[in-house]
């Protein structure tokens, strides 16, 4: 977003608000998605019968 302010793309007048925007954007998709992993994770655990710290050996 710097480069784009800087080449005349995008005017600095919109750089502040672009940055909160997409800094906020991001914690919420992360407050989001966050959940879902840590379920993902837990749910692969549990069909693999996989202890803290093991990890699945393919070969």
């Amino acid at each position: 977003m710097f480069l784009l302010c800087a080449f005349g793309i995008i005017d600095w007048a919109n750089f502040k608000g672009l940055l909160v925007s997409g800094f906020l954007f991001k914690v919420f998709v992360a407050i989001l998605d966050t959940p879902l992993l840590y379920l993902g994770v837990y749910l692969f655990k549990k069909r693999f019968n996989l202890k803290v710290n093991e990890e699945i050996d393919l070969l």
